[in-house]
Formats: C-alpha cells, sequence, structure tokens
C-alpha cells in the first residue's frame, strides 16, 4: 500500500466522503483555515486514497512557530478541544466526539493530490487508463468530479489529464447535442476492453481485417445507443461470419459501419490528449481521391543525426491535389531501458502532435533486413568502441560497411561516427543508423511508394479506413 496525501481541501472532502462523522469538524476547519489562508499547509494521510484509523493532517514545515501557531489558531474556535501530544510536533483536536491529529513533518511527500484534486506525482497513465477517464466521464453524462474519476479509474491523474478530460467530454457533449442526442443516450466502452459487447469485439476482430486494428479505424472509444444494443448484435455477428468465408470483405463492413455512424448507432471515438486550447472533434472518413493522389516529392530538409542520440527525425515533402504537406518521422527506441527496438511515429512539421505510431508490421513488412539486423546486434556479446568502427566489422550486411564511408547522405547529415561510446550507445547508435542506410539506399521509385505507406499509416489512412471521430 502507498502513502498518498490530500492537500487542503481535498483531504476535507476525501475524509468527509469516507467518514460522514467528520462533515461538521471538517465544515468548520475548511472555512478556518481559509479564512487564514493556511488550508494548503495541510495534507490527509491516507493508504491508497483510504483513511484508515484516527485522520492525520501533516503540516510540512521545518519552522516551529508556524506549526505551533497554526495549532493555536485552529483551537480558537471553540467546537475543538485541543490536546497537546508531542510539543512542537503532534496534536489532537475533539470535535463533535470525532478526533483527528496534526502531526508536523520536515519533509515532503512523493505522491500529493492538490487542492484542487489533481495529482502532482510524476507517475504516468497507462494508456488504458487515460482511455477509461475519458470513457468514464462521457458514461456519467455529466462532468464527474476529479476524486471520482481518479477513485473509479484507480489512478491519481495530474491537472493537465483532468483538463484533457473535461476538454474532451464538452466537445463529444456538444457534438452530440447537434445530432439532437445527449451523452445519456449511449453507452461508452473503451475499444481495448474484451469485456465490451460481443459485437463491438467482433467488428474489431484482427482476423477479418486486412491491417493493423488502428489503420483501419483508429477508435479508442465505441459509443452505442442504448436503444440499438439488442438490434445490432445479429447483424453484426451475421455481417462477421460472411467476411470470414469470403462471402463479404472490409468495404462491406465499412459500408455497415458508415451507416451506422451516419445514423448515429455506433460511433467510434478517436482520442488525443488536449494539452492546449478547447480541443475540436472531426469526421475522419478517408477520401479514395485524396489516398490516391497522395505522393512523396522529396526532401524537406535535412535531419542532424548525431550517432549518439537516442533518435532521429526524417523531413519529408508530400503533396495531394497541389496542396504541399511537409512531415516528419521520428523513429526511436521506446519501453524499458536498454530496449534497441526501434519504433516510429508521424507528425505533419510545426504541429504540435503526433498523428499516431506507424505501424510495426508495416515498417518489417517495408524493410525486412531491420528485424535480422536488429538481432545480430544483439547477439554479439562484445562490439567496438565506436560505432565507425562497430560498423565496419559487422558480418551481417557488407553494404552497410560501406555506407558509413560516404561522404554525404540525401536525407541526413551524420555525425560524431568515431566518437568512444559505451557498450549501449554504440549498438543503439549501429541500429539506428541501420534505418537511415534503409532509407538512404532507396531510389526515387521506391520512396514515393513506402514512403508514402509510412505516411498514410501515420495518419492511420488507407484505402480500408473506416470513419470515426478524432478528438485533439
Amino acid at each position: 500500500m502507498a502513502k498518498i496525501y490530500h492537500q487542503g481541501k481535498s483531504g476535507f472532502d476525501l475524509l468527509t466522503e469516507q467518514k460522514p462523522q467528520y462533515k461538521r469538524p471538517m465544515m468548520d476547519l475548511k472555512s478556518d483555515l481559509t479564512k487564514m489562508k493556511s488550508s494548503g499547509l495541510l495534507y490527509l494521510e491516507t493508504q491508497d486514497n483510504k483513511v484508515i484509523g484516527t485522520p492525520i493532517f501533516k503540516v510540512i514545515t521545518s519552522d516551529l512557530s508556524v506549526f505551533n501557531n497554526l495549532v493555536t489558531k485552529i483551537a480558537q474556535n471553540k467546537n475543538f478541544k485541543l490536546k497537546v501530544v508531542k510539543p512542537d510536533n503532534t496534536v489532537d483536536y475533539t470535535a463533535s466526539s470525532v478526533v483527528f491529529k496534526l502531526y508536523r513533518s520536515g519533509g515532503g511527500f512523493a505522491n500529493v493530490i492538490d487542492e484542487n484534486g489533481d495529482s502532482i506525482g510524476k507517475v504516468k497513465p497507462k494508456t488504458s487508463q487515460q482511455e477509461d477517464g475519458t470513457t468514464f466521464c462521457l458514461n456519467e453524462g455529466k462532468m464527474p468530479t476529479k476524486m471520482k474519476i481518479n477513485k473509479t479509474v484507480g489512478f491519481d491523474f495530474d491537472k493537465s489529464w483532468h483538463n484533457s478530460f473535461e476538454k474532451t467530454f464538452k466537445v463529444v457533449q456538444k457534438e452530440f447535442l447537434k445530432f439532437g442526442k445527449s451523452l445519456s443516450n449511449y453507452n461508452f466502452y473503451r475499444d481495448s476492453d474484451k469485456k465490451k459487447p460481443d459485437f463491438l469485439n467482433l467488428i474489431t476482430d484482427q482476423a477479418i481485417l486486412p491491417d493493423n486494428k488502428d489503420n483501419w479505424n483508429p477508435t479508442d472509444v465505441w459509443a452505442v445507443l442504448k436503444t440499438k444494443m439488442t438490434e445490432l448484435r445479429k447483424p453484426i455477428i451475421e455481417l462477421h461470419g460472411k467476411i470470414k468465408n469470403e462471402k463479404a470483405n472490409i468495404f462491406t463492413l465499412n459500408k455497415f459501419l458508415e451507416e451506422k455512424f451516419k445514423k448515429k448507432e455506433i460511433i467510434g471515438i478517436s482520442l488525443k490528449k488536449i494539452d492546449s486550447g478547447e480541443g475540436s472533434i472531426k469526421t475522419i472518413q478517408v477520401d479514395a481521391n485524396f489516398v490516391k493522389k497522395t505522393d512523396y516529392t522529396g526532401v524537406h530538409e535535412k535531419f542532424n543525426f548525431k550517432v549518439d542520440n537516442s533518435y532521429f527525425e526524417i523531413y519529408l515533402k508530400f503533396k495531394s491535389m497541389k496542396k504541399e504537406m511537409p512531415y516528419k518521422f521520428v523513429f526511436r527506441p521506446r519501453g524499458k531501458s536498454g530496449d534497441l527496438a526501434v519504433y516510429g511515429e508521424g507528425r505533419e512539421i510545426n504541429s504540435g502532435h503526433f498523428d499516431g505510431a506507424i505501424s510495426a508490421v508495416l515498417v518489417n513488412k517495408l524493410f525486412p533486413d531491420l528485424s535480422e539486423m536488429l538481432t545480430y546486434i544483439k547477439s554479439q556479446k562484445k562490439v567496438m568502441s565506436t560505432v565507425y568502427d562497430a560498423v565496419k566489422t559487422q558480418t551481417q550486411d557488407m553494404e552497410f560497411r560501406k555506407f558509413v564511408d560516404q561522404k554525404s547522405y540525401v536525407h541526413f547529415n551524420v555525425e560524431n561516427l568515431k566518437s568512444n561510446l559505451d557498450d549501449f550507445k554504440v549498438r543503439r547508435g549501429m541500429m539506428l543508423l541501420y534505418f537511415i542506410y534503409q532509407y538512404e539506399k532507396m531510389t526515387d521509385s521506391i520512396k514515393k511508394d513506402k514512403f508514402k505507406q509510412m505516411y498514410l499509416s501515420g495518419k492511420k489512412m488507407n484505402e480500408f479506413s473506416s470513419i470515426h471521430y478524432k478528438v485533439s
């Protein structure tokens, strides 16, 4: 169990919710401390957000006068009876037959919920927790309190996440009201929750999809009209069976979902955290003409890649229907420390948000040598002390040896090849450089094909893509 501290008002409210007998004393304490502008000095101690035993409010200060002045001012309220347990350190207050403690603490706390109900810890929520937060808010039909969101999801979200939940709730609610529905008319389900209704699992069954699920439809939350829950199940089961037996195809499924989307019976919603602005919601429906006429047209600018970097970016130009679209891919290892597997994301240049991950399945399909080089690098018990020497002595790809002796490259400037690095940085530098090598060695005609596929993957678009809302 972890100790979590709730500051001021957040602590008073939590204690009142969990132990109603403290309601009157907490109202008095909140009123007195608000007048004194001192409520933020108190932190209610909990075990995983549960108040155990006699409530303890800790005061963070090494200044005895601050603590003792606070003790004296609280005791001036006739409803509180003061008992000094340990001078300059611990006191008890009795009010309405209940007791709470004040305890002076000299240090800070690792896990804190501030007065506004926001976590100020450093732990990031998992993707499922992020999506559960939004799903819960939408199912409530009205914006719940921060405390209720945290408790339901089982995670203490910080201010940025609570702001994003509220903005997402507002833009979705506003959009639904446009077509005459309230949020309460729908059930909302997290897409990655296998416990969602079976017919939603059938829609996203990988066995009937031509590509990674998110490349077909990046929906994170499904909204299903409550009055259609029973009616929808049968046709979806039948359609799933037909596609498996090749009597229907992905275009049949897309047409079905488009019909249900327009009737507002099944609505897919793709989520992005809203960090700035008020957020927006728009319908995403792949224009076949857009896909057909989108082309890679060349280099936007070179990226300066230092081999001790933990990532690289590639800046490209795309064009569709006479519109120039500068775009970049970012590649880096992610996950546990020491991981050499490299993953990519796409975004418009100068955009504040990534469009999404580039399908790892697609990248490995387009560049099958990458996985073999990764296996080779991992298998080496020892590597040379520079990326240059490591590449020149590797035996997996002899053409890669020649690559590091080139004087210039089309998409990159490569630096620090001969710098001494530690073992992991040499291995990581080799792997990233091998990605770069794969891109550099392609002919322009091959680049047009492969870069376009990567672009559409980052955009979560292809000729098979399905209709949905995107919140960002």
